[in-house]
């Protein structure tokens, strides 16, 4: 019984092996294969000529926020340096007087990042990340402020 189990088995194999031999094989088209495309056949050129120096049709738009003048004439601390940190108690005045455009806040306790109108950023600490929350939420001049928190 086993043998004849086996002979069936080589015998289907014999069978599949042959069909699949005597498969036609795809023959050679006229074109010479030696030939790659070019890149100009594969990716036609455009049908009218694109100068080098040509400018987009439009301009990009201008960034929709406040100039960035590089001075406030109405800022609370004028001769602070940009990358220097501050009170916290200085940063809620600066955020009272509109000189802040970005709040960042990272951490327990929060470590503050203010972007001013001018260009200049501040940093603070705070006691929590409430404490800034609660600070922008009772600034009455805070409406255009970008608030990001971790």
């Amino acid at each position: 019984m086993k043998v004849r189990y086996i002979f069936f088995l080589i015998l289907i194999a014999l069978i599949a092996l042959v069909g699949c031999s005597s498969a036609e094989t795809p023959q050679e088209s006229s074109e010479d294969s030696s030939v790659t495309p070019t890149s100009e056949s594969a990716y036609p050129l455009p049908a009218y000529p694109v100068p080098a120096d040509a400018a987009p049709a439009y301009p990009a738009p201008a960034y929709p926020g406040p100039e960035l003048s590089g001075s406030n004439p109405g800022a609370l601390y004028p001769d602070v340096a940009s990358g220097s940190t501050v009170t916290w108690d200085q940063a809620v005045e600066m955020l009272n007087n509109g000189e802040v455009l970005v709040v960042r806040v990272k951490g327990q306790p929060a470590e503050v990042t203010l972007g001013l109108i001018d260009g200049r950023e501040l940093y603070c600490s705070a006691d929590g990340q409430s404490v800034v929350v609660d600070a922008i939420r009772n600034c009455a001049v805070c409406g255009n402020i970008t608030f990001f928190q971790e």
